[in-house]
C-alpha cells in the first residue's frame, strides 16, 4: 500500500519498527474511543460559542477498493468533548442543556479573550451551578 511505503520512507529512527497503522493509533488514539453506548453528545472546547450534537453510535460498513472497514461511531479529537449515554431522551436534554442560549452567556466570563473575542472553552461549562447542581430539599 502507498501510505505504508511512504510511511517506511519517513518514519525516522525513534520510531522503530512501527506500522503505519500501530502510529496511527499510538496510546490507543483511535481504539480508545470505542464505545458501546447509543448515543455520543459532543461539544466544542474552544470557539466563540459553545456548541453540541448528538452522534448516533450505530454500526455501520465501508467499503474501500475490495476492502470492508466496520465503522462505529465516531472518533473525536482534542478540540472535541464527548459524553456516552444509552438514552436518547439523556442525550437530547444533555444537548439542549449545552445549546441554550443562557449557559453561552453564563461562560462567557470565564472565557480567554482572543483577537477576536472569547475563544477557549475547555469544561468551563462543567463548573456552572446548573449542570453540577443537587436539588437542595427542605429540613424538617
Amino acid at each position: 500500500m502507498k501510505a505504508e511505503r511512504i510511511w517506511k520512507e519517513r518514519r525516522g529512527e525513534k520510531i522503530e519498527k512501527m506500522s503505519i497503522y500501530q502510529r496511527l493509533d499510538r496510546s490507543r488514539g483511535l481504539t480508545g474511543h470505542s464505545s458501546t453506548a447509543k448515543y455520543r453528545v459532543l461539544y466544542n472546547r474552544s470557539g466563540t460559542h459553545l456548541v453540541s450534537c448528538i452522534i448516533d453510535n450505530k454500526k455501520s460498513v465501508k467499503e474501500v477498493d475490495s476492502s470492508k472497514i466496520p465503522i462505529s461511531g465516531v472518533i473525536c479529537d482534542g478540540t472535541i468533548h464527548w459524553f456516552d449515554t444509552n438514552s436518547l431522551d439523556e442525550a437530547m436534554f444533555v444537548s439542549a442543556m449545552l445549546n441554550a442560549p443562557i449557559v453561552d452567556a453564563l461562560i462567557k466570563p470565564m472565557q480567554t479573550r482572543g483577537l477576536w473575542g472569547e475563544r477557549d472553552i475547555y469544561k468551563k461549562v462543567l463548573e456552572l451551578p446548573l449542570l453540577n447542581s443537587t436539588p437542595k430539599t427542605k429540613s424538617t
